[in-house]
């Protein structure tokens, strides 16, 4: 007698749309449980506060003394420093000039921020003008009683090429390996065409000798290359910068790139003033935003403003939305501000009722929303560029959102 097993085939539809329902579902629990404030004090291991930057804020008024009187050179000045500032990210800047005395002019340079208080005074205070200088003959620059005599500009002679002879200084993103074997940050100073032969005749002059790059007052050593006649390329002066961070090589950059301010000048007077930012608490804002919420699709879904199940995939991709974005900013540790998250969040609560509501019309709210967004972000300063810069990040994950939730609830129906 035979025995005979029949296998049955297996329908592994069902199995994967159930194990995806699932998993999908303990990614929204997860994100909502990371999402909601106070959540971070369960879990010592793992760190999710919110990155406030409410606390961070400072203030000061710093008085600028500048050795001319023409209203272009002022100008100028203002505008650069202005530049650096909005670069470095400066939530909020005001400049204004004033009449100095004698051949001067004064600027009261006025910031509101967060960021690293050295390195805002370092881009408001330094005119970082540089150029090539060379040792004088009458100073001992192998004096160990006096290791600091090889950065004093006055131990030098300068030379014809300052800033005006080079085109652009490029500062690598990562460290480089430098001579003693350590990795340091690297500027590298690219001299314009038009001076290409003049550089040339002077690397032959100082080929392998010990000058300098002076800026301001002080001067960094370097060895001019091994120049000969058949290298077909000059070669670039490079200096290393003695920064750690990127933060602090961010803020040189911005020094060499962000334009010549044209006069000298110097810090008179540094004063502290009170941070006036608005402080909104994160409990109280995500209470009032949840209750707002619920209330408001509750009165649409009473007054039938909306299809119930427009309403329900709406609240659904909305709660997701805030939910991945806050979970986003809070695993990446992102410093933000409270007050332009709750307005982020409402326009954000509209825009995902407007697309789920106009299935029609949801590519076209898309890219005008990213494209809208997109102009204030980069052509906005301070607040306004932050607010830009996340509403695109939003409308990303409500896009994300909306596929997900929309899959998720018709297929939970099916179940």
């Amino acid at each position: 007698m035979k025995i005979r097993i029949r296998f049955t085939k297996l329908d592994w539809k069902p199995v994967l749309k159930y194990t995806s329902l699932i998993l999908l579902s303990v990614l929204f629990i997860t994100t909502l449980l990371i999402a909601l404030p106070l959540t971070e004090k369960l879990s010592n291991k793992v760190s999710f506060n919110l990155n406030s930057k409410d606390s961070k804020y400072w203030s000061k008024e710093y008085t600028l003394q500048l050795n001319s009187k023409e209203k272009k050179d002022v100008n100028k000045t203002k505008e650069i420093i202005y530049r650096r500032l909005n670069r470095f990210g400066v939530e909020r800047v005001a400049i204004r000039s004033e009449e100095g005395q004698e051949d001067t002019s004064l600027l009261k340079v006025t910031v509101n921020t967060s960021k690293e208080e050295e390195l805002v005074k370092q881009l408001i205070s330094t005119r970082h003008y540089y150029k090539i200088v060379t040792r004088k003959d009458d100073v001992n620059f192998e004096d160990e009683q006096n290791p600091y005599v090889v950065v004093f500009g006055e131990n030098y002679n300068p030379t014809d090429f300052d800033w005006n002879m080079f085109r652009n200084v490029h500062i690598p993103r990562s460290k480089l390996k430098s001579g003693d074997g350590q990795y340091r940050y690297f500027a590298i100073f690219k001299q314009k065409q038009s001076k290409d032969k003049q550089f040339r005749d002077f690397l032959k002059e100082n080929q392998l000798k010990i000058v300098g790059m002076q800026i301001d007052f002080f001067v960094t050593p370097f060895q001019t290359p091994d120049f000969t006649e058949g290298m077909a390329a000059t070669p670039s002066v490079t200096i290393p910068l003695y920064t750690e961070t990127e933060k602090e090589t961010e803020a040189v950059r911005i020094l060499y790139t962000a334009g010549k301010i044209p006069v000298e000048y110097s810090l008179l007077e540094e004063k502290e003033l009170d941070s006036n930012m608005v402080k909104l608490e994160y409990v109280k804002i995500s209470l009032a935003f949840g209750i707002a919420l619920i209330t408001t699709y509750i009165y649409l879904l009473i007054f039938k403003h909306a299809n119930k199940d427009i309403l329900i995939k709406s609240l659904l991709t909305t709660i997701l939305t805030i939910t991945f974005y806050l979970s986003y900013l809070k695993l990446s540790h992102i410093p933000v501000d409270t007050f332009i998250l709750a307005v982020q969040f409402i326009i954000t609560s509209i825009f995902v009722l407007a697309i789920v509501a106009n299935r029609d019309s949801e590519i076209l709210l898309v890219i005008g929303g990213v494209a809208m967004f997109g102009v204030v972000a980069l052509l906005g300063t301070g607040f306004l560029a932050l607010f830009g810069q996340g509403m695109i990040a939003l409308i990303a994950f409500s896009k994300l959102t909306h596929l997900l939730s929309k899959w998720y609830i018709d297929n939970i129906r099916k179940i």
